[in-house]
């Protein structure tokens, strides 16, 4: 039976698959010691030389094929096909390591060489640090550690990168909207922020070659604590050693969703006690507007007024509301005496308390401005603030003052310990952010309508 005429993506798969097994056989003999019997010792040997002389074809294949494909590129066209008829090959890039619907568990590796010391998967993990240093330029190493204790954890690959990104920011909508600047590592577990308390000040000379006013600069600093945020999924061992690499994608979504929503609810929610930041509705800058009728016409105007208090007294505009579904629901809901809505999907028809269109996403942007300002869903605004502790809140800020640092990508590590009683594996991942909302001195960055009691339908 003739063999199969193997494509470039498959011989180089195979190329890889040869030199792990290879590399896996060599950390094998570099543990072997005075005790280790001699067959075993000669059949480790037999092996690698097997493995070498594997990868050496694969690799001669693969040399062959890229150079009669280097070869057909140059041969022109015809010119009566399209320029996009075929897909253009990029030429000598292997699959990497870790990659969806590959080979290889990147979460399974990570278990085995903190269980095990298993040198294949450290050797894997290995090569996957330093793809990623290729590609992204990071300096793996210096997020890949903990300041506690627990072991090492190891950053995940692209693809799994690209899931957390993807699937966590329906939960930070908040934390997306102000966006995040890379946080400096190993600087401390605090982060100083210079800012201005009383600005400069000119003044008219009283004559020629009269003395200048100096009216120098006051300055200060903000801390902003950094704060470490986890998330862990329990799994059984017979699931974490019998499923798929694509396993990968729902143990990734589950962490993201729930890493993701921490991140956003403690820059709202922080209380600058207990390793936490100090959130929005803690910040010293945060200024209460009260809302007597708690109905969306008696709400328009209070958010107007916070808006002017903006720019009256900081001196910049304001950028974003943000409020609960329920309160943004409140708006949706709200007719005028005649029966119709006041927020409406069009601006061609009258009385329109806000106009846009589009999709009503269940967070995040809602397509529509209110008072010129987009308007941001967020579930991870309370409702059981107040006396009464069933309250929400409105904010009307200028997120621009506010400093976000959050590490760049999560790390990895998974365990057993803790739930070998049930034969359970955990896999857990931290991050780190600092954030403050009370960058500008001057107080007027934050106003939150207060008095929100529960909305009726």
């Amino acid at each position: 039976m003739p063999r199969k005429i193997l494509t470039l993506e498959e011989l180089q798969e195979a190329l890889q698959a040869a030199q792990a097994d290879a590399e896996e056989v060599e950390a094998a003999l570099q543990m072997v010691d005075a005790d280790t019997p001699e067959e075993q010792v000669d059949e480790l040997q037999a092996r690698f030389s097997a493995k070498i002389d594997e990868a050496a074809h694969y690799a001669e294949a693969v040399a062959r094929k890229e150079q009669m494909q280097e070869a057909l590129s140059k041969v022109p066209r015809n010119a009566n096909k399209s320029k996009d008829d075929g897909p253009r090959i990029t030429l000598g890039k292997e699959p990497s390591t870790y990659r969806k619907g590959g080979p290889n568990s990147f979460f399974r590796d990570v278990f085995s060489v903190q269980m095990t010391s298993d040198p294949g998967a450290l050797s894997r993990l290995t090569r996957n640090s330093q793809e990623l240093k290729i590609e992204q330029g990071l300096d793996v190493e210096q997020y890949a550690m903990s300041t506690g204790t627990g072991g090492v954890g190891f950053v995940p690959p692209r693809y799994l990168q690209d899931e957390f990104l993807e699937f966590g920011r329906a939960g930070r909508p908040l934390a997306d909207a102000i966006g995040s600047d890379p946080l400096p590592m190993n600087q401390g577990l605090t982060v100083n922020v210079p800012r201005i308390t009383t600005g400069g000040a000119a003044a008219v000379q009283s004559a020629e070659a009269g003395a200048v006013a100096d009216n120098s600069q006051v300055t200060d600093f903000v801390t902003a604590p950094i704060s470490t945020i986890t998330a862990k999924t329990d799994m059984s061992r017979q699931l974490f050693d019998f499923s798929t690499p694509a396993l990968e994608g729902v143990i990734a979504r589950d962490l993201a969703s729930a890493y993701a929503l921490q991140v956003d609810s403690e820059l709202i929610n922080g209380t600058a006690s207990g390793g936490r930041v100090k959130g929005i509705l803690s910040a010293a800058s945060a200024n209460a507007v009260p809302v007597g009728t708690v109905t969306a016409v008696g709400i328009y105007p209070k958010i107007a007024d916070a808006i002017q208090r903006i720019d009256t007294n900081r001196y910049f505009p304001a950028s974003l509301i943000v409020m609960h579904p329920r309160r943004w629901a409140q708006f949706l809901a709200a007719l005028d005496s005649s029966n119709r809505p006041l927020v409406l999907p069009s601006a061609a028809a009258q009385n329109a308390m806000a106009q846009g269109g589009g999709r009503n996403a269940s967070q995040g942007f809602v397509n529509y401005d209110l008072q010129g300002l987009p308007v941001l869903k967020d579930a991870n605004i309370p409702t059981n603030l107040g006396a009464a502790t069933n309250e929400d809140r409105i904010l009307v800020a200028r997120i621009e003052d506010y400093l976000f640092l959050e590490s760049p990508v999560p790390v990895v590590r998974a365990y057993e310990e803790v739930l070998s009683g049930t034969l359970q594996v955990r896999v857990q991942v931290w991050g780190y952010i600092a954030f403050t909302a009370e960058r500008a001195a001057s107080a007027y960055s934050t106003y939150l309508l207060t008095g929100l009691t529960p909305p009726t339908f």
